[in-house]
């Protein structure tokens, strides 16, 4: 058995019987083919929760590392390999002048894993700027091509998670603009540029202001293990919110296009889990919606937090949380 604990970032127990690592495209089908047990596919671990320690099937790592991009007027359209470090894609576009990533600075995790749950921050998510992903097809034998329709991408959510042992994503395609056209509709991202004194119309210095308010507000799971956030933020009507503020007025809520996303996090908190322990496993003490563990995680402790939270602000607020890392081997809910 190979050990995998260690790649990923909440560090729960993980043993593999065996492991393949995706080099090229050309040799990726051959190497795809080849696999005649269940297979699962681990990029950077950022958003994954092993629930069962050993796995007796294969596991594979996509380090497609290529980029190759095309100008079309205006556009520049990407074809990124599973394997690029997203936040080193973020800077990268930046520097060369490809607009639209920004807010999506500092995500953790390979690109591979960005369509899995339609990652997103401030405004904007990657459904807006993904035109297709090039993916192998277990059950077909072989690469397909989904389009964004066919991705099926939703709040934190796509095709690929929804079907999870299905696909194994190889390359994903952006298009990005050469002209800024920078999203500033979250309060914190114009606060954070006012105050290094930048220019909202300049993509680099959203992408700087993203930066901070990560760094300040998320633990680094290479110190503190954890995988960002651990709940969804729900979505709820516009009467669920109007009774929300009567009871705390500061409730920060932002528009969606079902209603309105309200912040989890600001529930935990006021629900008194902030900083609360059980066992090897806590809420963050300065972001409540962070789950965080002590370098050895215990996953019944992690069951009976996750039950507990979800209880209260179920009693509370009569709001389900969801989830929001990817659940392998189980279900904690």
């Amino acid at each position: 058995m190979i050990d995998l604990t260690a790649q990923t970032t909440f560090r729960l127990p993980f043993q593999a019987a065996t492991v393949i690592e995706l080099a090229s495209l050309e040799t990726a089908a051959t190497q795809l083919q080849d696999i005649d047990a269940p297979a699962l596919v681990l990029a950077g671990g950022s958003n994954w929760i092993q629930l069962d320690p050993t796995f007796l099937g294969t596991v594979i790592r996509p380090r497609l590392m290529h980029c190759h991009a095309e100008t079309v007027q205006d556009e520049v359209r990407l074809r990124v390999g599973a394997g690029v470090l997203w936040h080193q894609l973020v800077m990268d576009t930046l520097a060369s002048g490809w607009y639209g990533l920004e807010n999506l600075a500092l995500i953790p995790g390979w690109v591979g894993a960005a369509p899995i749950q339609n990652i997103g921050a401030y405004g904007v998510e990657l459904s807006s700027v993904c035109t297709a992903v090039l993916a192998w097809d277990f059950v077909r034998q072989k690469q397909v091509m989904l389009t964004n329709d066919d991705c099926a991408f939703a709040y934190r959510d796509s095709l690929f998670k929804r079907d999870s042992t299905r696909y194994c994503i190889l390359e994903v395609h952006l298009t990005l603009h050469r002209r800024a056209r920078t999203s500033v509709d979250y309060g914190a991202i114009r606060d954070a540029v006012s105050a290094a004194g930048g220019d909202l119309q300049n993509p680099l210095d959203i992408a700087h202001a993203v930066i901070a308010i990560r760094q300040s507000k998320l633990p680094d799971p290479q110190v503190i293990p954890n995988v960002g956030s651990f709940f969804k933020n729900p979505v709820v009507s516009v009467a669920q919110r109007d009774a929300l503020l009567k009871r705390h007025p500061d409730l920060p809520h932002f528009p969606d296009s079902d209603g309105v996303k309200i912040a989890a996090g600001f529930l935990i908190d006021q629900a008194g889990w902030r900083g609360r322990w059980i066992g090897s496993v806590g809420v963050h003490a300065d972001q409540a919606l962070v789950l965080v563990n002590n370098g050895q995680p215990v996953l019944a402790d992690l069951r009976t937090l996750v039950k507990q939270v979800r209880s209260e602000i179920k009693a509370r607020y009569h709001i389900h949380l969801d989830v929001e890392p990817t659940q392998v081997g189980g279900s904690l809910i």
